[in-house]
């Protein structure tokens, strides 16, 4: 339907968040009319910081329609929408996956959490040092690894697939 979102995340520094949001920007601009980001808050992976700038622009913001929260701090961006009566009204995307965000996921306050597969980031890193140093092979300039979407929908068939993200079946909404 369009509207404004506010995107939330650690520090544009940080070269991996500047890049989500210049992608996120792109994506909305050429492929959804109408939605706009309104606003970027940096938090500074501060749980506090992000919960007091969060609160403040969605206090300030009725328009805000969807939250992408590009950051693993979106518990914070979650307690602010919950105390302002707003969750489960203005969509939410999320970044990471992480125990705690799974009863989010089941209730729906969170649509869908984008996974980034820390671990298979992890082991290819790995395996391409592993591969200089003992057989010579300089790895890609980039390394591609596609992210996982998360949904209501699919998180059961993911928590099955992926053990340690085992968390207690439970709707409900708290921080």
């Amino acid at each position: 339907e369009g509207g404004d979102v506010l995107v939330v995340t650690g520090s544009l520094s940080t070269l991996d968040h500047a890049e989500k949001l210049r992608g996120f920007e792109h994506c909305a601009a050429s492929l959804f009319a109408g939605l706009r980001v309104a606003q970027v808050i940096e938090d500074h992976e501060d749980l506090d910081e992000s919960y007091a700038k969060c609160r403040k622009a969605l206090q300030r913001g009725g328009s805000i329609r969807a939250v992408y929260a590009a950051t693993v701090n979106s518990l914070p961006v979650l307690r602010a929408l919950d105390g302002l009566g707003l969750a489960g009204k203005v969509k939410v995307i999320t970044t990471d996956l992480f125990p705690a965000l799974i009863p989010f996921l089941r209730s729906g306050a969170v649509a869908a959490s984008i996974h980034q597969r820390p671990l298979s980031q992890g082991r290819i890193g790995f395996q391409s040092v592993y591969r200089y140093l003992t057989e010579g092979l300089c790895p890609a300039p980039v390394v591609r690894l596609w992210p996982e979407l998360v949904l209501r929908s699919n998180l059961d068939v993911f928590l099955e697939r992926n053990q340690r993200y085992h968390a207690p079946n439970t709707s409900a909404i708290s921080c």
